[in-house]
């Protein structure tokens, strides 16, 4: 399943499900683009940290969220207390998560992926290698 990341307007989102995206991520969440993607009924994941991000998705009817910039925001102690008052919210924290770090994260029961760049390294793109790296993040545990 492919997905498109980085979508930051209605514009982009509209291309990427012309090329053929089955998923939407976002850096952030605003009106304009939370509506555009409802209303197209695809999956999307805005971008949020803090708690009134995550209200204004909730709000607009969303429950599952992209904490970003996880580690920066205040790491897994500040998404704790987040999903502490939203329960009913649930994550994909990105941002400073690495292969190490992610079974922590994955050991939450409000935290349903991460994401990490880990899986495509800096450099030349090697197929072989991210196919790799990417069956070792498939099968961290939970």
């Amino acid at each position: 399943v492919v997905g498109a990341g980085t979508v930051l307007n209605p514009a982009q989102l509209d291309a990427a499900m012309e090329a053929g995206a089955r998923f939407i991520v976002s850096p952030g969440l605003t009106e304009p683009l939370g509506k555009a993607a409802i209303a197209a009924n695809i999956p999307f994941l805005p971008g949020t940290a803090t708690a009134g991000d995550i209200m204004r998705g909730m709000d607009m009817g969303l429950s599952h969220f992209k904490f970003f910039p996880a580690e920066t925001s205040g790491g897994l102690p500040a998404l704790k207390a987040l999903a502490a008052p939203l329960h009913t919210a649930r994550f994909c924290p990105t941002g400073g998560i690495t292969a190490q770090s992610a079974p922590e994260w994955l050991a939450q029961p409000f935290i349903k992926c991460v994401g990490g760049s880990w899986v495509v390294p800096k450099g030349p793109i090697d197929p072989d290698k991210i196919e790799a790296l990417a069956r070792e993040a498939a099968a961290l545990p939970r």
